[in-house]
């Protein structure tokens, strides 16, 4: 059995001593204590808790969280399907971050006056101030911060009786796409969307949200070459023309990977049934 001790556990996952502490308290560690004096250890059970838990901390959720975000329905048959599908998505989504990490390598090759040109070009082409770096990062952040927020309203249906913290999380989506809107200044943008939510809130029921899925993702697997081209040829071509060979071929390449994950990822018929209810239902 692969096991490890407190402050193995502390060093792989980076926590303190007090976050171990409070996640065995809350149930969610359970080590293995072998006598009188000895230090427990932690088997492999855990160690696979620890890397969601790890997960959702590298999102911007707490550890106050984890209660409500990580449940003990791995052992019920009537739960394995979804937990089959939780998993693979913890798979993809790690394959991402390690992906997201190999791409910010390669930015950290460019030259001072590659990367100052990247970020100049690139803040130029959003409604921010070319003096204003921060507020440009502040933007990126955002969208992955959405990612995870939509990756959290997605899980298996247990999430859905936690109202209190699925509430808050489509909350927290609802700001963040509308700093999203106000950084394009795409203000029209906004108000259409907050029409539809509205509307498909009162026009579709949730026993019409299954056949609602089936279509959306559908339509997707047939189009989804066209949707990817399209959004390179309008979104990260007008910003690659501004850029040297090198530096624009790592911008294409790069946006290219996250539009093709975070369509794969979330044009899923169980992904979007699940984000779809928790929305409908936080908006009734």
């Amino acid at each position: 059995m692969f096991e490890k001790c407190s402050s193995e556990i502390q060093d792989i996952f980076g926590l303190s001593r007090d976050d171990v502490r409070r996640l065995e308290n809350e149930g969610l560690l359970k080590p293995i204590k072998r006598g009188q004096g000895k230090a427990a250890v932690y088997g492999e059970a855990d160690l696979f808790r620890l890397l969601d838990i790890k997960i959702y901390l590298l999102a911007g959720y707490r550890i106050a969280d984890m209660s409500n975000i990580i449940t003990e329905d791995i052992d019920s048959d009537t739960n394995l399907d979804e937990q089959i599908h939780l998993y693979k998505k913890r798979i993809l989504m790690l394959e991402f971050i390690k992906g997201m990490k190999a791409y910010l390598k390669k930015i950290r090759t460019l030259s001072a006056e590659q990367y100052n040109s990247l970020i100049s070009v690139s803040i130029n082409n959003s409604n921010l101030s070319s003096r204003n770096a921060n507020e440009f990062f502040d933007m990126i952040w955002d969208m992955y911060k959405l990612l995870f927020i939509a990756d959290y309203l997605s899980q298996r249906a247990s999430f859905k009786e936690k109202s209190e913290i699925v509430s808050k999380r489509v909350s927290d989506a609802y700001i963040t796409v509308k700093k999203l809107y106000q950084v394009t200044g795409n203000t029209k943008g906004w108000e259409e969307l907050k029409f539809n939510m509205a509307a498909m809130a009162h026009e579709i029921d949730e026993e019409e949200v299954e056949e609602f899925v089936d279509e959306l993702v559908d339509e997707y697997q047939q189009d989804k070459e066209k949707i990817i081209y399209d959004f390179i040829s309008d979104c990260i071509i007008p910003i690659t023309k501004k850029l040297d060979v090198q530096t624009g071929d790592l911008v294409r390449e790069f946006w290219e990977y996250v539009i093709r994950f975070l369509m794969d990822y979330f044009f899923d018929k169980n992904e979007l049934y699940c984000i779809f209810i928790n929305v409908l239902r936080f908006l009734e």
